[in-house]
């Protein structure tokens, strides 16, 4: 769970400020002093991860707050600052997988954090994130710049802009040390236990004899492997010709189909052509009929215009057809083309026979197979070039066509499941006489890795140097690759390149990349648990009617508390005590309005019955107070290791009552785990908080108090702590809380 907040350049806040985060947190401070802006800086990172639009919205200032520009809320609106917000994780279980062994001690009592740089160019962006480990910065995650890619030193052609890996360690860092020591104090001890039992030098001899061996196996075997690099050739070879041959076959049948088209086209056109001559023929016996009848010229004026538009368009459709006859003759010289280079092929296929002889295969027949269709199109391409403007010539060419296509298919499949797969079963079974050889292969390869790790141990040992070890984790790390979700850095595991972990384990170090995303999963769970509850909570109505939804957030004014109540007669139990214990002379009740009217459904009035008199009242009729209060009550109940930040939750109640939520805040961490973050002005909330402090109900580490001043030079956060009696160590900045004093003895 998080432990405390820092913030720089955020609002009123221009120095960096802690903001420790107790089971019960109280922000004091005065008016306008910025003691709000904590809690907002909370709810812009919460409604980011929740409510923008896209991932990829680094801050998203509008929504549960409204925070305007980044010009708005950065401090002294100066958008040129960058606003820093860090963020601090409880101590790291035992059981996460981002540590092992004697480390262990030092990873889980370190308090990890993250923190955040965010700038405006003019949309805002997360410049860098930092990981630290105390107060001292032990990695940064930068953007990925495309500049080191073209410089060769990322050759990861995948990576966006937006995306992070880890650019920079601080080896300096006390942390490294330590585990600089414990590394050692391993590595010793391994050496120590090699040594005594002649480890290195064992493998060392191991390898020796096995490559020895593998030398006499590989001679013995030097016909096989020979064969196998031959029928592993002859098989990429027929590969690549059977996908040539398959590329030839889709082109063929794109030009048949375009073929087709072309003479569909050009027979449409012949016989509009024939149409319109005929046309043009029977105007003119027409018009000359006409003329013999005496009819005058010009009352023959359509006629003559339909024939002479007819004789305008014969010219265009000529013109049209003999396009036409010139595509199809291309179309013919592309498809002969094609047919020499299945030829082409063939032979490539035919010479294979001469290589492969010995093995009985018969390849020479399927190329002279294919040769022939080939031929059989060159052929089909240069009749389709000399046709004599017949359509139906050019049908049968391409029903010739379909036919050789079928051919040339059944032709791929036979050089598919013949001839290549005979050449693998071949190539299988040369595979397993070899499989000795790459056995010692690897176990050589193991060995390797042995000695280089015990001979690594020895310098690190004698040299004190961890340069071996540095390098070898700059080197894994940079290659993982981190997506922001909003401002949190999610470990990218679907790219094929992620930290080589044995080499982590190996040499017991810290895995970054689990422990990153641990820091960005606990942030991202502390926001999510945050329900948010206002300064100004909802005037009470005489009635509702229940929407039909059951929440489990009153919302920040608390607008979902009546049909919270309305089915939850659990909880309307839980509060009645609790008036009474607080010294409210009232009885919580719902009462039904939908009972003798059976037109209104689901309507209701939250009532409250005054138990010395036994008057029943709405809540609208007994002042602020109880419709204040009771947003705060039905939350905190409602509630189950939640987060809730509640704005001057005093407001409207009398000093006593103060003190009575104070103590219902106390008792409520213990049994529900919630946490509060309270901004308030409630002397009497502190006062009750330190008397149960004294009195050992409630322990001083549960309550952090913050008096946040405003100062020339930007607001301050002062950490105010308490002893085991409940009183203050640290002194009140200001007189804060003396103003009674100052009533009564001023």
């Amino acid at each position: 769970m998080i432990e405390k907040l820092n913030i720089e350049n955020f609002k009123s806040f221009a120095d960096r400020q802690e903001i420790p985060i107790k089971p019960i947190t109280l922000i004091y401070g005065a008016n306008s002093s910025g003691k709000s802006s904590i809690l907002q800086m909370l709810l812009m990172l919460k409604q980011t991860l929740e409510l923008a639009n896209s991932t990829d919205i680094p801050l998203q200032p509008s929504g549960i707050v409204e925070l305007g520009n980044f010009t708005e809320f950065v401090n002294s609106h100066e958008k040129d600052k960058s606003i820093f917000i860090n963020i601090t994780v409880n101590n790291l279980p035992k059981s996460k997988n981002f540590h092992k062994g004697s480390i262990a001690k030092v990873i889980t009592t370190t308090k990890f954090s993250m923190e955040f740089e965010f700038r405006a160019d003019p949309d805002i962006y997360v410049k860098q994130i930092k990981i630290n480990a105390g107060d001292e910065n032990i990695c940064i995650l930068t953007p990925f710049d495309r500049k080191l890619k073209s410089k060769g030193q990322l050759n990861l052609f995948f990576l966006k802009s937006s995306q992070f890996y880890i650019s920079a360690f601080n080896w300096e860092a006390l942390f490294w040390k330590e585990i600089y020591d414990i590394y050692r104090n391993e590595l010793l001890r391994i050496s120590e236990k090699t040594d005594k039992s002649n480890f290195l030098n064992d493998c060392i001899s191991r390898k020796k004899e096995i490559e020895l061996s593998l030398e006499k196996t590989e001679n013995e075997k030097i016909s096989f492997i020979n064969e196998l690099e031959n029928l592993l050739k002859f098989k990429d070879d027929l590969d690549d010709y059977k996908t040539e041959l398959e590329d030839k076959k889709d082109e063929l049948e794109n030009y048949k189909d375009e073929l087709s088209d072309k003479n569909n086209e050009m027979e449409n056109k012949v016989i509009d052509l024939s149409i319109k001559k005929s046309k043009m023929q029977s105007l003119q016996e027409n018009f000359k009929r006409k003329i013999e009848e005496g009819v005058p010229a010009h009352n023959l004026a359509d006629l003559n215009n339909e024939f002479l538009k007819l004789k305008d368009e014969v010219p265009e459709l000529k013109t049209e057809i003999s396009n036409l006859e010139d595509e199809i003759d291309d179309i013919g010289g592309d498809i002969e083309s094609i047919g020499h280079d299945i030829e082409s092929i063939s032979s490539e296929i035919y010479s294979i026979e001469e290589k492969i002889d010995k093995y009985n295969l018969n390849i020479e027949d399927l190329g002279s197979d294919i040769s022939s269709v080939g031929d059989d199109i060159s052929g089909l391409g240069g009749q389709i070039q000399t046709f004599n403007d017949s359509t139906s010539e050019i049908y049968n060419k391409v029903s010739e066509l379909d036919e050789k296509i079928s051919e040339l298919d059944g032709f791929i499949s036979d050089l598919e499941y013949q001839f290549i797969s005979e050449l693998e079963d071949r190539i299988s079974k040369l595979e397993n006489e070899l499989k000795p050889l790459d056995e010692m292969k690897n176990k050589i390869k193991e060995l390797d890795q042995e000695i280089e790790y015990h001979i690594n141990i020895k310098k690190i040992i004698e040299d004190n140097d961890f340069e071996i070890i540095r390098s070898r984790c700059q080197e894994l790390y940079k290659y993982n690759i981190f997506n922001l979700k909003n401002f949190l850095p999610i470990v990218n595991k679907s790219q094929p390149i992620y930290a080589n972990k044995m080499f982590l384990y190996r040499y017991n170090l810290i895995d970054l990349v689990e422990l990153i995303q641990f820091l960005s999963n606990e942030i991202e769970t502390f926001l999510e648990k945050i329900a948010y509850i206002g300064p100004l909570r909802e005037k009470p109505d005489r009635s509702y009617t229940f929407d039909g939804n059951l929440y489990e957030y009153v919302g920040s004014s608390g607008k979902m508390v009546p049909n919270i109540l309305f089915k939850n007669t659990k909880l309307i139990n839980e509060i009645n005590p609790l008036f009474e214990k607080m010294g409210l002379d009232y009885k919580l009740e719902i009462v039904s309005l939908s009972e003798n009217n059976e037109s209104i459904i689901d309507t209701f009035s939250v009532r409250l019955i005054e138990l010395s008199t036994g008057i029943k009242v709405s809540v609208l009729d007994v002042g602020f107070g109880i419709s204040q209060l009771l947003p705060i009550i039905v939350q905190s109940l409602l509630s189950q290791n939640k987060i809730l930040l509640i704005e001057q939750p005093e407001i409207h109640l009398h000093p006593k009552l103060q003190g009575e939520l104070g103590e219902f805040f106390a008792k409520n961490i213990k049994r529900t785990q919630n946490k509060f973050i309270i901004e308030t002005h409630s002397e009497n909330i502190i006062l009750r908080l330190k008397k149960l402090i004294k009195k050992k109900e409630l322990s001083k580490d549960d309550v952090s108090v913050i008096y946040v001043d405003k100062t020339k030079n930007g607001s301050v956060c002062h950490i105010l702590k308490l002893d085991d009696n409940g009183d203050f160590i640290d002194n009140w900045p200001n007189g804060f809380f003396e103003e009674s004093f100052e009533e009564i003895f001023g």
